[in-house]
């Protein structure tokens, strides 16, 4: 399996458009009453949208940003590219990324029923605080 990460660009919003609505429809509708086309293009980040590419397939894309600190805000798979350990490279792609820009933690926020915490919890996330939606979670990075 071939791994690659490829910057987003403008061919690439309706993958992730749709990826984002079907893996998030659930947890979308749950707590915030529905899905919304608008509030997502408006909120999606391009300049730190990376799509994932497994053998030369988009399989999935994440949203990393490095501002006040290393945040993990997004990370999405089609579910035939999940449980084969892409989630876990992703989060050591992260990490080294927010370690060689001088970070000591990495964040991210999780769903409170969205089993990916487990993934998450395995990497070395705990979780800092717990809000109506989500679990904040933090790992800290370390040489």
């Amino acid at each position: 399996m071939e791994i690659n990460i490829v910057p987003y660009s403008d061919q690439d919003y309706l993958f992730t458009h749709n990826l984002h609505r079907n893996n998030m429809i659930d947890y979308i509708n749950k707590y915030w009453g529905g899905w919304n086309s608008d509030i997502y293009k408006r909120g999606l980040d391009t300049q730190s949208t990376n799509i994932i590419m497994i053998d030369g397939d988009k399989a999935g894309f994440f949203v990393f940003r490095l501002n006040e600190n290393a945040h993990i805000a997004n990370i999405q798979l089609s579910t035939n590219f999940q449980n084969r350990g892409i989630g876990h490279y992703v989060l050591n792609l992260c990490e080294s990324k927010g370690k060689d820009n001088g970070f000591s933690e990495l964040y991210l926020e999780v769903f409170l029923n969205n089993p990916a915490r487990i993934l998450y919890e395995r990497c070395g996330f705990k979780t800092y605080k717990t809000t109506e939606s989500h679990y904040k979670m933090k790992k800290i990075i370390v040489d």
